[in-house]
């Protein structure tokens, strides 16, 4: 739908598509009763799709979908919880290229598909959907490498804006944050940026 919208609205442009795969070093971080609490990161999994709309030679607009494993971990007295959150993520991105490098910034939505707590590697962990918003607002700011046959390689940190407890007061809340790290390959538009 997005490859359509994209040509539909530009035309000619030469739009790039493509997919991705890669991992997610989350972490959830807030407060507990007042004081500050930050779970250790976990690894999650990030695949996804994209398109990349040129606006200029060297402006774009990279809007994506993608499914991304969230959450974090907490050791007390011996016992690992971990909670696992799973989301469908929609950023738009505005993206600068140089040669075969980019930046790019942008928001992100996220529609939250399942929430769970493990605690000590049982699969019987409490269900956690119930008690979180259903949407998560983000910030996103990262860089790609282009290579050659349009592979590419991307780094990117989420920062989270929305208090994801469904009853979050000011006391008691936390927020996603995760760094990214993906591989992937886009097809169509010129190859010029790649590096040869």
């Amino acid at each position: 739908m997005l490859a359509f919208i994209a040509l539909a609205v530009t035309g000619t442009a030469q739009i790039k598509y493509g997919a991705k795969g890669g991992i997610n070093l989350a972490k959830v971080a807030g407060k507990n009763e007042g004081e500050k609490e930050t779970f250790d990161s976990k690894v999650g999994l990030h695949i996804g799709g994209v398109v990349e709309i040129p606006v200029s030679e060297k402006f774009s607009v990279m809007p994506e979908l993608n499914f991304d494993q969230w959450g974090g971990q907490l050791e007390e007295g011996g016992i690992t919880m971990s909670m696992n959150l799973s989301y469908i993520n929609v950023p738009v991105l505005a993206k600068y290229n140089v040669g075969g490098f980019g930046i790019y910034a942008g928001p992100q939505i996220g529609f939250l598909m399942s929430a769970k707590v493990k605690v000590d590697d049982e699969d019987d962990g409490g269900e956690l959907k119930d008690q979180l918003k259903g949407t998560d607002f983000s910030a996103v700011f990262g860089a790609e490498y282009n290579l050659a046959y349009g592979i590419f390689l991307s780094a990117r940190y989420n920062l989270g804006l929305t208090r994801v407890n469904d009853e979050a007061t000011d006391d008691d809340y936390f927020k996603n944050s995760a760094i990214t790290f993906g591989v992937g390959i886009k097809f169509g538009g010129a190859s010029g940026n790649a590096k040869k």
